[in-house]
Order: structure tokens, then sequence, then C-alpha cells
């Protein structure tokens, strides 16, 4: 994973930390509201009886996705203030 190197030509520590801490915080609403979706199985059993289940897995699957974003941000945003702290 690539993370900002902070040089005088780039874009500013405060301005590249707030962009991804913004960003982590969507991801972390995205991920309350992905898990606030309700998968039963009275919503699905007209489809199959597997569609419930399948429904459950991939909600789990996207949370997952959402976690690793979630993790990768955070990576970012501590790479930027380690070079922050660094280059004081």
């Amino acid at each position: 994973m690539r993370v900002p190197y902070i040089h005088i030509n780039g874009t500013s520590p405060e301005s590249l930390r707030k962009q991804y801490l913004d960003a982590w915080e969507a991801v972390d609403h995205a991920i309350a509201a992905v898990s606030a979706i309700e998968t039963h199985d009275r919503d699905y059993y007209p489809i199959s009886n597997e569609a419930g289940p399948e429904a459950r897995e991939e909600k789990r699957a996207r949370l997952v996705k959402l976690e690793t974003s979630k993790s990768e941000l955070e990576t970012i945003i501590l790479s930027i203030q380690d070079q922050e702290v660094a280059t004081q």
C-alpha cells in the first residue's frame, strides 16, 4: 500500500490528515449502516431456502471489505502523523 510522503512541495500534512480522516469516518459510518441492514430469512425464502444464508454471507463479505478499507485508511493516517512528528 502506498502512503503519501510529506515534503515541502506536496500537500500539507494537515490537509492530507484531514482528507484521510474524513474518508475513515465515512467508511466507519458505512460499516454502521451496512451492519444495520436486516437479512432475515422472511425476506428471502420465496427465492429459495439458501437465499437468506447467502444474503447474510454477502453482507458479511461487504463488511470485511469495508473493515479492510478502514484499516488501510488508519495506516495511512498514522503514517502521516509519524512523518509530521519526524519533521518537527
